[in-house]
Parts: structure tokens; sequence; C-alpha cells
């Protein structure tokens, strides 16, 4: 029969190095990532040679995007358990933040010696690889990805993003469709089908994946300026311009809507506004 916890029994739990953890762990699904790096420190007070304190400060750290910092965690966690597949594919995550697109590779690499069926190295390594430019490699890591989980509706996108760097848009929309399958409001798929239907001069049809995408984040700068070039595509210049006025006041340093801008006000005439748009967009480089 089990017993119920006294006040001390309470108190022991939470200040041992697993009570430590779990209630970093906890405050971490939560997102308060800086109270739960206070519990693992503490952790690690008890006992500095447990690999998950580590790494679950390192998670933290890279949520809040201190990379170097979750690294050394990571390394500290890899020193103590050098099988941690865990470890070594959210090291990869961090260096892939910090544009080390290679040295991310040898640590998915790593992790998937140690366990070929990690579905979160697979998706992560076609990442690092489309950073790369390497899409065709992307894509067969993608393809490894979905053979292990084919619901992952964000490999199906990252897999319709290569193909579109490729400009194989009707197969990258099949993708953005799977995705959108699984998650209908996954805003970066509805984005970036509006993109290859742009491609393919679908302009009205991209219209509506834009509009689908800004519904759900209408602060995204560069759905409004895809928008803008969709209803350019249309001759409906001062629309368009309305769309790059939107995207320009969340970015005001978005070199390309100034300069998409330009070239719908030189259609409507507007010549010495069209110039002022130019000069934005040159003096941003």
């Amino acid at each position: 029969m089990a017993k119920k916890l006294t006040k001390k029994n309470k108190k022991e739990m939470n200040d041992s190095t697993e009570g430590l953890i779990t209630k970093g762990i906890s405050l971490v699904t939560l997102g308060k990532h800086e109270e739960a790096i206070k519990c693992f420190d503490k952790a690690l007070e008890i006992n500095p040679n447990h690999a998950l304190p580590w790494y679950n400060k390192g998670f933290s750290l890279t949520k809040l995007g201190k990379y170097k910092e979750a690294i050394e965690c990571y390394d500290k966690a890899l020193k103590i358990n050098p099988n941690f597949e865990f470890a070594w594919n959210n090291k990869g995550v961090s260096l892939a933040r910090l544009c080390k697109y290679d040295e991310a590779i040898q640590c998915y690499d790593k992790a998937l010696d140690i366990n070929p069926n990690l579905h979160s190295a697979w998706d992560s390594r076609g990442g690092s690889l489309f950073g790369l430019g390497k899409y065709k490699e992307s894509i067969e890591c993608y393809d490894k990805a979905l053979e292990i989980n084919s619901d992952d509706e964000i490999t199906w996108d990252n897999k319709g993003g290569s193909l579109a760097r490729l400009c194989k848009y009707d197969e990258a929309i099949q993708c953005y469709d799977k995705a959108l399958d699984i998650n209908p409001n996954l805003h970066s798929a509805w984005d970036n089908k509006g993109r290859s239907l742009f491609g393919l001069g679908k302009y009205k049809e991209s219209i509506k994946c834009f509009d689908k995408a800004l519904k759900i984040n209408s602060n995204n700068e560069h759905a409004w300026r895809f928008r803008g070039g969709s209803l350019f595509g249309l001759g409906k210049y001062k629309e368009s311009i309305e769309c790059y006025d939107k995207a320009l006041k969340i970015n005001p340093n978005d070199k390309l809507a100034w300069y998409n801008k330009g070239i719908s006000l030189e259609k409507l005439g507007k010549n010495d506004e069209a110039k002022r748009c130019f000069d934005k967009a040159l003096k941003l480089g």
C-alpha cells in the first residue's frame, strides 16, 4: 500500500538529484527554461557526473538561444555517456543554429550510428544539408525520417522546401499538402505552398495560401511580400503596394519589399516615389 508523503519526504525528494531533474523537466514543459536551469544546476551540485541534468540544461539553453553554452552542456553529458544519442542530436541542432552545418552533420551521424531509427536526427541532418545547399541529399534524409514517422508534418514541410529549391514545385506542393493534412494550422506549410504556386505562376491560388498563412500568423513579413508579388503578377499594383507596406511595417529593413514596392509604383507612373523606394533598397544592400 502506498504511503502518503510527509512534508519531510517531499522535501527529501525535491532536494534529491532525481527530484530536481523531474522538477526541471516539468518546468521545461511549461516553457520556463530559466527556472528549469536552476533545478538542473542544483542537481549538478549534488552529482556533477550525471549526464541527464547536463543534457536537459543544454536543451533549455538551446531554447533560450544560448547555443554555445548549450554545446558545452551537451559535451559534458557526452563525456559521461558517449552513447547518449539525444545529446549528439541536440548538439547538432545547436551547431546548426550557429550555421556550423558540417560539424552538425557529424553529430547527427554519431547519433545515427547509435540509433539508426532516430527520426529527429534524420530530419535535422536534412536541415543541415539544406543549409549547405545540398538539396538532393537533404531530400534523402527527409525520406529516411518519413520512413520512420510518416505523420511528421514538419518533415513533410521541410522536404517540400528542398524540392522547391530544385524548382520541383508540383512535388513540393504535394509535400505541403501532406503536412497540411496532418496539421491544417501549420503556418509555414501554407506559406511555402503559396511560394511554390507563385513559382508556377498560379497567383490566385498562391494568394489563397498566403491568406491562410496570415490568418494563423499576421506578422509574417515574407507572406505579405509574396502576397504582394502575386497581386503584382495579376496586375493589381495598388493592392500589391498595400502588402509591401504591411511587410515593411513588420520589418522596415526588408530590402526586397522596398524594391518590389518601387516596381509597383513605377507601374503606376509614380516614378519619384518609386525612386525613393529603390534608394531605400540600395542603402540596405
